[in-house]
């Protein structure tokens, strides 16, 4: 009885390292001694090899993001626009290497905020170098009055770079703030 016992205390806690349950909306990767194990884990149980492996959660299906985005061009005022899309990882491998953390393992709500922040980092980041380059091109007027159809010019760099790191980017939507005829005046008259 007391051998059971032992045996029972031994192996309770050797099952619970060894047992993870991926959520549904919800994918992983195993690490095993540091290395992402090219498998992408689809909701369910998953059996590891306890102490020697961990998982990392991210999004399996489209994810919102709504960020703020500045542009910064030289000679004005920053700009402060909106970014909206649909986000979905692509490569989990590529995507998962550009995260700042690894093997979460049960802070699935962590992972998931995580994957949301990174793939916002990258967009502001696409945006804010593209903005830039077209408001040199087009000037400020200009560029604010076609911001509406910007989105399409858009669509080939954010594809390329997103593939880089693993995500896809649909139905983006970029919008400014509405402004006061004199907040426009004003911008205006920097930007000649």
């Amino acid at each position: 009885m007391l051998i059971a016992a032992l045996l029972l205390v031994i192996l309770i806690p050797f099952l619970a390292a060894s047992l993870r349950v991926v959520p549904n909306g919800m994918a992983a990767v195993v690490e095993r001694l540091g290395r992402i194990i090219p498998v992408v884990r689809k909701p369910g149980l998953i059996v590891l090899l306890p102490f020697l492996e961990r998982v990392t959660y991210f999004p399996a299906t489209a994810f919102p993001l709504q960020i703020p985005v500045t542009i910064e061009p030289r000679g004005t005022e920053p700009l402060e626009l909106t970014a909206a899309c649909e986000c979905t990882v692509t490569d989990a491998i590529r995507f998962l290497g550009n995260l700042p953390f690894s093997g979460l393992g049960a802070a699935r709500k962590q992972a998931g905020e995580e994957s949301a922040k990174t793939a916002g980092t990258f967009l502001q980041g696409v945006i804010a170098a593209e903005g830039e380059a077209a408001v040199a091109e087009l000037g400020v007027m200009n560029f604010l009055s076609e911001l509406p159809g910007w989105p399409d010019r858009l669509r080939g760099p954010l594809k390329e770079r997103g593939a880089h790191v693993g995500l896809r980017f649909e139905g983006l939507r970029v919008s400014a703030p509405k402004m006061t005829a004199e907040e426009m005046w004003r911008l205006r008259r920097r930007s000649e």
